[in-house]
């Protein structure tokens, strides 16, 4: 029985975007109708779309489930490999969780001994005990640029200097947004420059945007 990516969705609990994106990931391929190239789900798409469900709730990465079913990987290795993680990540839950009932007993956050909380945290550390990682915007916009395909297009130029590739791109990105300030300010005739960089770097913010809505796929 064939059906639409809309019935899918609602068989598997899936949006038909996480779908797509999981078509896209060559996690599974649907068939099309030749006459208006609509997608066609079997029976079978919809068991495979359901053991991705499955295995992304234990927290496997796409390219795990994919190596899976392509068999590149061993499932029990990669299901014990996983495991670990999530023990570390149980084990660094634990420390935040004591962390959470101290401060809680605390009672007024606004005028703690922050002092005090950040020497526990050391010396808690210093015994092993993990605490949950945060990071902030511009760690993460770090991360971006460092996979992002643009910074990498100067490597096979720079040879063993690859990793210059990405500051020399952020120092384009600094004199664009240099010219670009200049542009605007002076009102000069070069109007059409500053356009041209705008829509660029607007470009740029939703390439970031798009690589951290993949990279925090939820199932929503």
């Amino acid at each position: 029985m064939n059906m639409r990516i809309s019935e899918a969705a609602k068989k598997t609990g899936l949006s038909a975007s996480n779908i797509r994106f999981y078509e896209k990931k060559k996690l599974l391929v649907a068939g099309r109708e030749q006459q208006n190239e609509y997608r066609d789900y079997t029976d079978q798409d919809i068991e495979c779309l359901k053991r991705i469900v499955v295995l992304r709730k234990a927290g496997l990465s796409i390219e795990e489930i994919r190596d899976i079913f392509d068999e590149k990987a061993d499932v029990k290795t990669v299901l014990g490999e996983q495991q670990q993680k999530l023990q570390s990540q149980l084990q660094d839950l634990q420390g935040s969780l004591e962390l959470c009932a101290s401060l809680e007993r605390e009672g007024d956050l606004l005028h703690m001994d922050a002092d005090r909380y950040l020497d526990y945290v050391t010396e808690q550390e210093k015994k092993g005990t993990r605490f949950a990682e945060f990071k902030d915007s511009i760690s993460e916009f770090a991360e971006f640029i460092d996979n992002a395909t643009l910074f990498h297009t100067l490597d096979p130029i720079l040879g063993k200097y690859f990793y210059l590739g990405k500051y020399l791109w952020l120092a384009v990105l600094i004199v664009f947004a240099m010219v670009l300030i200049f542009e605007v300010a002076t009102r000069r005739s070069g109007i059409a420059v500053a356009l041209l960089i705008g829509l660029w770097f607007l470009a740029m913010f939703c390439d970031y945007m798009r690589w951290r809505r993949r990279k925090h796929d939820s199932f929503d």
